[in-house]
């Protein structure tokens, strides 16, 4: 399943979201570049390696 940057996809128990990737080759516009921010079960966790956030408002989540 592919997801758009900021789109979410509900699971039993939470939402799995696409967050825009800007590390190393970020200007490429393909969907595998992105990372991920879990919330199951009320506990949120960002995976975003290699990622370069260059605003603090970038990632409101």
């Amino acid at each position: 399943m592919e997801l758009d940057d900021l789109e979410t996809l509900g699971t039993p128990g939470g939402t799995i979201t696409a967050v825009p990737f800007l590390g190393e080759h970020g200007d490429i516009r393909i969907r595998t570049k992105c990372g991920w921010m879990l919330d199951l079960d009320g506990t949120r966790v960002l995976f975003a390696a290699d990622s370069t956030n260059v605003s603090p408002q970038l990632y409101p989540l």
